[in-house]
């Protein structure tokens, strides 16, 4: 089963493959994690397999001359072309899959739709989409966030898990309402997110919340902390879902 990180900057994803990793050692199962970032300066886990290997951004951008953004983008297209290169040849049970930080260049580019059909043509494959907890102040926020994680679904064609990541680092208050948000009640959004925001802001979240509702995500919404290793169990308890036709993702 290949599991990919997915999210915006600073949501958590490289913390999240070391809390994983942690997991699956600690539960006996056999795996890999794969750094498919060559713009990483640091990562908190050891990476099996690394594209820093074989490219960086910083060795492209002073070779070639480009600027962060594109030399970005050149270095995935290399990595896709190669993809077999840094993936296990031994049969594992989960392949943990970090995706570059900047996720508008892996997800809405055609590179990583080409990276995640080629895999998923070979194995189980299913995303995590971490949400930042702590960048979303209000529900109509954390809804837009849930709507991405569905676009990206889409945009990439494997059933991606919404994960609200750093809940360690929330008040009482926004503990509240990220339960709201994991429940995903329709009717109760609708009647909350204009008592904290007004006009088309709320409009457009309440619309989307209800578009959501009909195109159900592939996975109920978990929240986590990958800091504290909290939640791990449950991600992996919808993953394994993902991956049984007769699971219950709803």
């Amino acid at each position: 089963m290949c599991i990919f990180l997915l999210g915006t900057a600073g949501s958590g994803k490289s913390t999240t493959v070391k809390a994983l990793a942690r997991y699956l050692e600690e539960e006996g199962f056999s795996y890999a994690t794969v750094n498919l970032d060559p713009g990483a300066e640091y990562l908190p886990y050891k990476p099996g397999y690394d594209v820093r290997r074989k490219v960086t951004v910083r060795k492209l951008m002073i070779e070639k001359g480009l600027g962060p953004n594109s030399a970005q983008i050149e270095a995935l297209k290399i990595v896709s072309d190669m993809i077999w290169s840094f993936m296990p040849e031994d049969d594992v049970e989960y392949c943990l899959i970090d995706t570059p930080g900047q996720l508008e260049i892996f997800a809405f580019t055609s590179i990583g739709p080409a990276v995640t059909s080629t895999i998923a043509e070979r194995h189980r494959s299913a995303a995590l989409f971490l949400v930042d907890a702590t960048q979303t102040a209000s529900l109509a926020e954390m809804v837009f966030m849930i709507s991405m994680a569905k676009a990206v679904e889409l945009r990439l064609g494997i059933p991606s898990i919404p994960v609200v990541n750093k809940s360690d680092l929330l008040s009482d208050e926004d503990k509240r309402k990220v339960e709201i948000l994991l429940s995903f009640e329709t009717e109760k959004l609708k009647k909350l997110i204009p008592e904290e925001t007004a006009g088309i802001i709320a409009d457009i979240a309440i619309g989307l919340a209800e578009v959501l509702s009909q195109y159900r995500l592939a996975a109920r919404i978990v929240s986590i902390s990958a800091l504290n290793n909290t939640g791990i169990a449950e991600v992996f308890d919808l993953i394994n879902e993902t991956a049984c036709v007769c699971g219950d993702l709803t």
